[in-house]
């Protein structure tokens, strides 16, 4: 159950930070430095998951501050004419370089590697697996075709 509130909370983080920049006003609202603690309306399991998680996080002397939300409007894309080009299949590949951008991770404090390893997971829904990457990698039967 943890699983699904720390991918529900990572996209209620990701969520909130567009907020903040399309509704700049939103964000005065909040002290500088301060804890703040994600609730959605109805959802007493994550709410009380969210407060804990802050509790653990929070400073000492750091302001707390509640952001809550009623959900989330349905998902939809963003991309703008989308274009398909097959590649030529290759035999293989003998190295891959990976060059980490150290940044914010919500769950992790910091991200310092496995950053956009396109084409590792051989299938279009790889998002859909983002939060298993090592295990889905490392674990699964890859079929060549």
């Amino acid at each position: 159950m943890i699983d699904i509130l720390e991918r529900k909370h990572a996209i209620l983080v990701t969520e909130l930070d567009r907020y903040v920049v399309e509704h700049p006003e939103f964000a005065v609202k909040i002290p500088r430095s301060a804890q703040i603690i994600l609730q959605i309306e109805g959802d007493e399991e994550y709410n009380e998951w969210s407060r804990q998680l802050a509790e653990r996080q929070r400073e000492l002397g750091q302001k707390v501050v509640y952001v809550k939300v009623k959900g989330l409007k349905p998902a939809k894309s963003r991309l703008l004419k989308p274009e398909v080009a097959v590649a030529r299949r290759s035999n293989g590949i003998d190295f891959s370089i990976s060059c980490p951008v150290p940044k914010v991770h919500c769950m992790t404090k910091v991200t310092l590697s496995y950053k956009n390893q396109w084409g590792c997971l051989p299938y279009i829904m790889r998002l859909k697996n983002h939060y298993i990457f090592v295990h889905c990698l490392w674990h699964r039967k890859w079929r060549h075709g």
